[in-house]
């Protein structure tokens, strides 16, 4: 069943956006290597509003690490983006997994298109983000499926 969250994503806007093409010297066509969440460097900050309860800003920072991996690109992306949270029916821990999991994911989100439509016009193939979870370990092991 698919039906509305209560955060709203109601803006974003890029506050920083480098990428940077590296020159690598290969000799023959040669695999990307594939990027990590250990490869990157990742920031998030939260903040409510302090006349405006129920909003809120996420700031997401995410830098490419210096790995000795042969990747073409450097890079670093700093997102804001806007958000609106309906507490109305939320307990406490809920409003608490929108904003401290919820909010990163959606701008990690807008980060890897954001990325991949810069390096799309570069001289190497893109090198895309990897899909994450900002959920803890603990969390994220509660649920695991039968196969």
């Amino acid at each position: 069943m698919v039906r509305l969250s209560p955060l709203k994503l109601n803006n974003y806007f890029i506050e920083e956006l480098h990428v940077v093409v590296r020159p690598l010297k290969l000799e023959k066509p040669t695999p990307l290597p594939e990027l990590l969440p250990e490869d990157l460097d990742v920031m998030i900050e939260h903040f409510e509003g302090e006349n405006a309860p129920g909003h809120f800003l996420c700031h997401l920072q995410i830098k490419l690490k210096e790995t000795g991996k042969l990747i073409p690109y450097y890079f670093l992306v700093r997102l804001i983006g806007a958000f609106e949270l309906d507490t109305q029916g939320l307990n406490r821990q809920q409003c608490d997994t929108h904003i401290q999991f919820s909010m990163p994911s959606l701008l990690w989100a807008v980060a890897r298109e954001i990325l991949k439509d810069q390096m799309a016009k570069g001289p190497y193939p893109p090198v895309m983000l990897p899909v994450v979870t900002f959920l803890p370990e603990k969390v994220e092991g509660t649920a695991k499926l039968k196969g």
